[in-house]
Order: structure tokens, then sequence, then C-alpha cells
């Protein structure tokens, strides 16, 4: 192989490597980069390094020179099982991936301000582990030991809006905003438990992301509780 100037592999007219003095024209050549790409018809250039690995390694199998590493005494899957690992892979990422973005929108709750026996507004607000942890056991506790009776939330928008709520008010709803978002985890880690023993592309494609998540919380606050109508 060393007396060319480049060295390619191809599963073509049944030779593997193949010296050639010229570049191959890519407008009429299906050139690729990768293993893969080999199984799949397509010319891959070799470097240097990869050439001299191959010389230095007569015996070591076509993965086995493109990664420069000699496997220990394991099968090399045949292309089949390379192409099904990978489909297989790809729809795992993919599932995960909807998993999380799932989990991500459950991240919200509401709150309807009424007045006289009206909605007013009704805003989109979040609040993570650390923020709720923070308010209930550490922050509201000091405003009400500071003499304070209100303070504001923060909405979930862009840009965010605030909201006076009453103190008292704020340390009832957050356990239950903390009971909603342990209900969503459990979901969320359950789905990438299915998807880790999956066993086929199809066990994969059957996991539903959005089952089984609870509705959202809305609070009601009410800022005039004496109206009668």
């Amino acid at each position: 192989m060393s007396k060319y100037k480049y060295t390619y592999i191809t599963k073509k007219n049944r030779l593997t490597y193949i010296g050639l003095n010229d570049l191959l024209d890519p407008s009429s050549n299906d050139i690729g980069e990768s293993y893969l790409d080999f199984l799949a018809g397509k010319w891959v250039l070799l470097s240097e390094e990869q050439v001299l690995f191959k010389e230095e390694h007569p015996d070591a199998t076509i993965r086995e020179v493109l990664d420069m590493k000699v496997a220990d005494n394991q099968r090399e899957p045949l292309p089949d099982e390379v192409i099904e690992s990978e489909v297989f892979n790809r729809a795992k990422d993919r599932k995960l991936d909807e998993i999380r973005a799932q989990d991500a929108k459950s991240n919200k709750f509401f709150i309807s301000v009424i007045s006289e026996g009206k909605e007013v507004a009704n805003s989109e607000f979040w609040m993570d582990k650390d923020l709720r942890n923070s308010l209930l056991n550490v922050t509201l506790p000091a405003l009400q030991q500071n003499g304070d009776t209100t303070t504001k939330l923060w909405s979930n928008t862009i840009p965010p809006t605030s909201i006076e709520v009453p103190i008292e008010w704020a340390l009832n709803c957050i356990p239950v905003v903390e009971i909603y978002a342990k209900k969503t985890y459990d979901v969320m880690q359950g789905n990438i438990a299915k998807v880790y023993a999956a066993k086929t592309v199809d066990d994969i494609n059957s996991i539903d992301v959005e089952s089984g998540y609870p509705p959202y919380i809305t609070f009601e606050l009410n800022l005039t509780p004496d109206y009668d109508g």
C-alpha cells in the first residue's frame, strides 16, 4: 500500500484496500468517513497513521484499522449488527431527549387572581427545588419574623412579572408544589428506566412520554375574600 499516495477502503467489487495516486472526485464517488460509511459501500480515505497501523498489524480488521486499536479477542460485529446497534442507540437518545423536554414542560403552575368574584389575572410560575426549600424554610419565615405579611412571587415568563401574595398563603401553596414536582419527577425517572430496559427500537418508540403526568396546578388568590357579589 505504501507505494501509493492515497489508500481507500471500500466494499466495491469485493475489494477492501485500494491504493491510488489521486484523490477520488467526490462529485462522482460516494465518499464517507466512518466504519458505518464503509459498511454502506462508501469510499473511506485512510490517514497516514491508519495506513501505518495496517502495515504494522496486517491481520487487523477494518474496524481496528479505522480505530487504530487492536480489539481484545472480540469478534468484529457483523455489518447488520453494527447498523442495528446504531439505530437502537439513536432511538434511545431521541427518546431520552423527548422525556427531558416533556419534564421541562411540566415545570409550571398557575396563579389565578380573583377580585370581586372575577379573574383579573392568570400567570405562569415555577419554583425549582432549591427555591422551594429556601422560601419554605428560610426566606418566608425570616420575612414573617421581620414583621412582613406579604412577599413578591415572580412569574415564569419572559419578561417576568411579579405578584404580591400573603406570606401565609405562599407557605400553604409551596408544599403542594413540592408534591406535584415529586410526582412529575417520578414519571420522568420511570420513563428513563423504561428506555434503558428496552430491548428493541419498537420498545423505545412505544414509550409515551406525555402519559402519567399530573395536571397543572392552579392556585386561586382571592383579593376580596369577603365579596359576596
